[in-house]
This record gives structure tokens, sequence and C-alpha cells, in this order.
């Protein structure tokens, strides 16, 4: 017993003299307090996802002044307003000069009881339209038209990173599909 105290007794004063915890973790002296490293820390990422923002918002910008861009649809909200969320990466918005594709393989209960099916056109761009605001919102709007089939396009960037908010109609049944996702120069894609 005597010699078990002693040994205990002996570790504690090597430890506490070695500045080393119990868990095996050397104390640095950095002289930050740790609340302070990790302030420092957040400070860091935070910087860091802000410069990542402004990279994604410039190359989604000059996708769409070069008419070569893809919107990759992540989230899409029923009539409800409230969001689905979509693993499918072949549901996009895309333009490539005056030609632009739709494809939304929408097979969810959450936006219509029947669900809604697919929507997929590709036709020829007419009316298009590009409006930045002072705040760096990037507004477009175009006219797509197919065999028999039209939608009008509206797509929103917000001016911090690429994620845009999207809204298609028919204009001949005046039914509309909200959605959002991340707006991609087709060089990123492929």
């Amino acid at each position: 017993m005597y010699k078990t105290l002693c040994f205990i007794a002996t570790f504690i004063i090597i430890m506490l003299n070695n500045e080393v915890s119990c868990y095996g973790q050397n104390k640095e002296d950095t002289g930050l307090s740790r609340s302070q490293t990790r302030k420092e820390k957040r400070e860091l990422k935070r910087k860091a996802d802000q410069l990542a923002d402004s990279l994604n918002f410039a190359s989604a910008k000059a996708a769409i002044e070069n008419k070569k861009w893809s919107l990759e649809v992540k989230t899409l909200y029923d009539k409800n307003g409230m969001p689905v969320q979509i693993d499918n990466p072949r549901d996009n918005v895309s333009m490539r000069g005056v030609t632009s594709s739709i494809h939304l393989s929408l097979k969810y209960d959450a936006i219509d009881k029947k669900g809604i099916g697919a929507i997929s056109a590709r036709g020829t761009v007419l009316d298009y339209s590009k409006k930045v605001d002072k705040k760096g919102v990037i507004t477009i709007r175009y006219l797509v038209l197919d065999k028999g089939k039209n939608a009008e396009v509206v797509i929103t960037l917000q001016g911090n990173g690429n994620l845009a908010n999207a809204e298609i109609e028919s204009p001949t049944t005046g039914k509309k599909i909200r959605f959002s996702g991340n707006l991609v120069p087709f060089e990123k894609m492929e």
C-alpha cells in the first residue's frame, strides 16, 4: 500500500513539474489563451469562406457574361414554399450561347400529389435580359422556345457566391417551379 501511494505521489509530482496534462498533451506557451486561438481560427475560416465566395461569384459572373453556364439544381420548393433536397446531378438549367436547355426530372411526392414528372426543353433563347442592381444582385430573364413548348426562366444570383435562385414559368399554363442551386461555368463541370 505504501509503495502504491508513493508511486502515485511521484507520478503526480512529475506530471505537475513537466506541465503535461493527464491526456498526454503538452501545454505550449503561445502567449495566447485558448479562447483567443479559437477566435483567430474562426476569423481565418470566415476570411477563407469570404474569399471562396467572392471567387465563386466572379466565375459565375464571367460565365453569365459568356453565356456558358449551368445551374445545378440542389433544392426544389413545393407549392407551399417547403424545400425538397435533390441529389440528381442531371437536374439542371444551362445556357450555351443562344441555346438553353432545361432538364428537371421531378418525381417527388412533395411537389404534387401525383408528382409532376419531368420537365425537359431545349431551344432557342429569346428576349434575353440581364440586370444588375446596386447591391450586386444579377437577375437574368429569358424565354426558351422549344418545339411546341416554351418557358420563361428567371435566375437571380446574389452578390456573395454562386448560389442562385431560379423560377421557371410556363406562359401558356401559368404554372411555376422554384428551385435553387449552384451556377457554375461549363469549364468547371468537365
